[in-house]
């Protein structure tokens, strides 16, 4: 044997196949001068090349060994055993046989390079290669850890260059440690086109997620570029966004990031606010967190991708909102169908639309109100049903009240005609009574009061039954002895004692209370009234101090 410091690859021409129209003479010689032009590009090739042949290279040319016997290869391969002269390479069927007994070498680790020529075995017919010279070569791990020595730190393309050597290497070789190395480049050589600031727009990282996803056998790194792609979107546009192109932006990131039916969970509040605040930095450090699990970080980076997609919804649908709560119901509706974890948003967006409508349920017709009216109690706000329907009334009896004898009236008729109004009979024909009082003599208020009974006496409206009553009533008796009790009206109060000296009312959101006081009796009369009633009475009796 001797030693080569230079040799090269062997190229090969393609084998013409044979023809079966021609003669076989013909396709002999054809044959002939198929090797002849192979063995000269192989011999060229050996002139001008000084790098050995991967043995993985060597292999894809298995089938035209036959037609490269006498042709000379410069190879190089992992050593798997001999005996003798004679050895193997790691994956190759091929013997290598030497003149004299093969060195001692460490199967699967060392690398030989050896320079030899295909010939075949006269006897046997089986193909093998002549090993001319044979040397032991550094190791493919200790190769690896001096390519990676000499790489710049600040240039990614020696470290894809490496990557592919040895992934390439540890495929052939089923070398996981060789394929793990192999990764590492690839991410080392993604990391810093990552941290290029010329790269930094979010289409280029987006381009560098899918060559990550290429190069590297998990989706970690893919995602975390991603994740740093569009979080640069998001601060980019998000000044310039209305609040439907944001909800569109956010909807958009369940289809980016895998989540699935991950929801907020409120103990894990200080890590989302702590993530919200930097999240590329916490996302990174997920993921380079050497103490968590592979399961604990994926979690971690659902939950990230929860609250980047939640945080921004939620902006979309506060900025959606508006401000009078007119379109709260939709505002919740989307809230809940959407992010789920906001359940107190929704609500009080439920309760401005609420507020909204109860406040303009004057303008409402009859209709419009029970509607609403329904709503609030279903949702279990009775009190506020109750507040919306005195509004109304209120709104009602204060409108047509403006209108005199006429509003009056049509009070009444609202009375008789909405069942839903008790005292029905009471109220009418107060109504009717008050309208009368304002202009007597009016035509259809007799006639309509008629209807309930009411007949003229002494000037006034009353039934029967009433003007009998009446005479021995105990109101009538105080009023014939000039005395005031609880339950008069103000007209019976002025019948009985005349006009107080003065007049002090109260008004708040349910009633109107009036204090009476007579300073020649020593004597006050207070008097309440409900706000949407007409009919105030005396409810209590004070005496003056000296």
């Amino acid at each position: 044997m001797r030693d080569h410091s230079t040799t090269s690859t062997t190229q090969v021409c393609p084998q013409q196949h044979r023809r079966p129209w021609l003669s076989r003479a013909e396709n002999a010689s054809i044959r002939i001068m198929t090797t002849l032009v192979l063995l000269c590009g192989c011999l060229s090739s050996v002139a001008w090349s000084a790098t050995p042949q991967p043995v993985e290279e060597f292999m894809k040319l298995k089938n035209k060994w036959n037609d490269l016997v006498g042709s000379k290869f410069f190879l190089e391969g992992r050593f798997s055993g001999s005996a003798d002269n004679v050895f193997g390479l790691m994956h190759c069927p091929l013997e290598f046989r030497v003149k004299e007994r093969v060195p001692k070498y460490e199967p699967r680790k060392d690398v030989l390079e050896i320079t030899g020529e295909l010939a075949r075995d006269e006897r046997s017919m089986l193909i093998y290669m002549k090993v001319e010279s044979l040397r032991k070569l550094e190791s493919d791990e200790r190769t690896m850890i001096r390519r990676k020595g000499e790489l710049p730190i600040d240039i990614p393309d020696g470290w894809y260059d490496l990557g592919n050597w040895a992934r390439m290497r540890g495929e052939y070789y089923k070398d996981n440690d060789l394929l793990t190395a192999g990764r590492d480049c690839f991410e080392r050589g993604i990391q810093i086109e990552r941290r290029d600031r010329k790269r930094r727009t979010p289409e280029l990282l987006e381009e560098l997620s899918r060559k990550a996803s290429e190069l590297l056998s998990d989706e970690s790194v893919r995602l975390q570029i991603l994740h740093d792609a569009w979080q640069m979107r998001w601060e980019e546009s998000q000044p310039r966004l209305k609040p439907d192109e944001m909800l569109g932006f956010g909807q958009s990131l369940p289809k980016v990031f895998a989540f699935g039916n991950t929801v907020l969970k409120p103990e894990e509040a200080e890590l989302q606010d702590k993530y919200w605040k930097s999240p590329v930095a916490v996302y990174d450090a997920n993921e380079s967190d050497r103490t968590l699990d592979t399961s604990l970080k994926e979690a971690r980076r659902r939950m990230f991708h929860r609250v980047f997609y939640v945080k921004i919804v939620q902006q979309a649908l506060a900025k959606k909102a508006k401000a009078d709560g007119s379109n709260g119901k939709e505002i919740a509706s989307l809230t809940e169908a959407l992010i789920p974890e906001h359940a107190q948003f929704a609500a009080e967006q439920r309760r401005k639309e609420f507020d909204y409508r109860i406040a303009g349920s004057t303008k409402m017709s009859w209709a419009e109100l029970t509607a609403l009216r329904t709503e609030l109690t279903q949702a279990s706000r009775p009190e506020d049903a109750r507040r919306a329907f005195d509004l109304w009334m209120n709104y009602q009896e204060q409108t047509r009240r403006k209108r005199g004898h006429i509003g009056l009236m049509e009070l009444a008729e609202m009375y008789e005609e909405i069942e839903e109004l008790q005292p029905r009979r009471f109220k009418a024909v107060e109504y009717l009574l008050e309208a009368e009082k304002l202009n007597p003599g009016l035509p259809g208020v007799t006639e309509r009061l008629a209807k309930y009974g009411y007949q003229r006496v002494d000037g006034q409206l009353m039934t029967k039954e009433e003007a009998v009553a009446a005479m021995n009533t105990p109101i009538a008796v105080a009023i014939r002895e000039g005395r005031v009790m609880v339950g008069m009206t103000p007209l019976q109060v002025e019948k009985s004692v005349g006009k107080p000296a003065s007049v002090t009312r109260f008004l708040t959101s349910k009633t109107v209370k009036e204090y009476w006081l007579y300073t020649d009796a020593k004597f006050s009369v207070k008097l309440e009234r409900q706000t949407h009633r007409s009919d105030a009475v005396v409810t209590a009796i004070s005496e003056l101090a000296n």
